[in-house]
């Protein structure tokens, strides 16, 4: 992509922030839209979800229209974001391996199982919006969490990576990892990483969990294998 093109994408994204910020309506034609154009990120996830979540609550849409959508944004929203993890990691997705992919594809199925529910939830009338809309915020976050799956899946087994607190409450688990320095083979090896719900690795379970595995150059933390299988084990 040339940096007139990516400039282009990163304008039209703020153009849609602004317009939300003003209360503009985002209608779901102008979310396709937008979504068709590659822009990412969890924000925008969140907020093209919070669009469609309305529009079939106040009936704008049907359920029918709901789940196509849905099925449409979430393949390509997490392509995007296995993409991106592969991105930190110096990879061309493109020449993502066929097991990468079988997990990438495992991910975005997994996630159409519950989208008629979902819809069906919405339509029924015994759920108030905000309660809806907290229901969609979880799942614009898998949007990081695909993003930390795949920095893990594909790094070298000698990367480091820190744990980095997100920007919400954090639990007691999350507080003790915050920081910590280890190589992917350590972090696999110790079964945590952020995000991920239902995750029983985490106090928080993962839920509300923005927290994330970022490449560092940093010294990897002492025993740190030690600790990691210590937390995980919830001690």
């Amino acid at each position: 992509m040339d940096e007139d093109t990516r400039g282009l994408k990163i304008a039209v994204g703020y153009s849609l922030d602004w317009c939300i910020a003003q209360g503009v309506r985002i209608t779901p034609l102008m979310a396709e839209k937008a979504v068709r154009f590659e822009i990412k990120t969890q924000d925008f996830y969140n907020r093209v979800l919070m669009t469609w979540v309305n529009d079939l609550y106040t009936k704008e849409v049907t359920e029918a229209e709901f789940v196509d959508k849905m099925a449409e944004v979430i393949d390509q929203q997490l392509t995007r974001a296995w993409n991106e993890g592969m991105r930190a990691n110096d990879l061309d997705p493109s020449e993502m391996t066929e097991e990468q992919f079988a997990t990438l594809q495992d991910i975005i199925a997994n996630e159409y199982m519950f989208v008629d529910q979902f819809a069906a939830d919405i339509a029924s009338g015994n759920y108030t919006l905000p309660q809806l809309q907290a229901r969609a915020g979880v799942w614009a976050n898998r949007y990081n969490d695909v993003a930390n799956q795949a920095k893990l899946e594909t790094a070298e087994l000698k990367d480091k990576y820190i744990w980095v607190y997100g920007d919400t409450e954090h639990c007691d688990t999350c507080a003790r990892l915050n920081g910590l320095v280890a190589t992917a083979k350590e972090w696999s090896i110790a079964g945590i990483k952020p995000q991920s719900p239902p995750n029983d690795r985490l106090d928080c379970g993962g839920w509300r969990c923005k927290c994330e595995l970022k490449p560092t150059d940093k010294r990897r933390s002492t025993k740190v294998l030690d600790t990691l299988l210590t937390i995980g084990a919830g001690g």
